[in-house]
């Protein structure tokens, strides 16, 4: 089942640091790089992932289940010792 996303877009991107989306943001895309070791991204209060050093940007993609904040998660997203992001999400309805 394919999911009809209506609303705004918001996109994030910087180096490293905390984005914060707002309550109803449904999580479209995060893409992050590293140039050192150690590296990771946590999303949405789940767990520390590895950023491999030097490897092209990974991108994680939500294809088939969304990921939505809501009271179930924090609504953050995590970049350690990243040097860039770019994180894509839309917020349901007309804001």
């Amino acid at each position: 089942m394919w999911h009809t996303l209506n609303g705004t877009l918001a996109t994030f991107g910087g180096t490293s640091g905390t984005v914060t989306l707002r309550a109803g943001s449904v999580l479209i895309q995060v893409m992050v790089h590293a140039s050192v070791a150690g590296a990771s991204v946590s999303i949405l209060g789940g767990p520390a992932i590895p950023i491999i050093n030097g490897a092209p940007s990974l991108i994680l993609q939500n294809y088939h289940t969304l990921q939505k904040v809501d009271a179930s998660n924090t609504g953050t997203i995590v970049f350690t010792g990243t040097d860039s992001y770019y994180v894509q999400a839309a917020v349901e309805g007309n804001v």
